[in-house]
């Protein structure tokens, strides 16, 4: 499938689950709709890096997301002593959000730039 056209359907889902969010009661509050989308991002990463660069960024990223969970438990425990599992899933969670955000903004930019030369 074209990378385009997942990166379409992943704008689709997002504005449907949005709509979603703003009329359901049950949607739980602290569940955004970048939590449910961002893991989807992995697919279109992973076709436009091998397009563009002839690897796929999508394995370094999950191996990298990985050792940074690693390292946030390491450090919570040497801080804090304990770990207090809500307040870290959700920092983490965010992080994976960023970074995976992030990373498919770079693809695309560059994605564009090559288109343009």
């Amino acid at each position: 499938m074209n990378p385009f056209i997942q990166l379409v359907v992943l704008i689709l889902l997002a504005l449907v689950l949005f709509l979603l969010k703003k009329r359901l009661r049950l949607w739980p509050k602290k569940l955004l709709v970048m939590d449910i989308i961002s893991p989807l991002y992995l697919v279109p990463l992973a076709f436009f890096s091998q397009e563009i660069w002839g690897l796929s960024l999508s394995l370094y990223l999950i191996f990298s997301l990985a050792l940074l969970g690693l390292l946030m438990t390491l450090k919570q425990i040497l801080v804090k002593g304990d770990i207090i599992l809500s307040r870290f899933l959700r920092r983490y969670w965010l992080l994976v959000d960023l970074v995976l955000s992030l990373s498919l903004l770079v693809v695309l930019v560059s994605r564009i730039i090559v288109f343009f030369n």
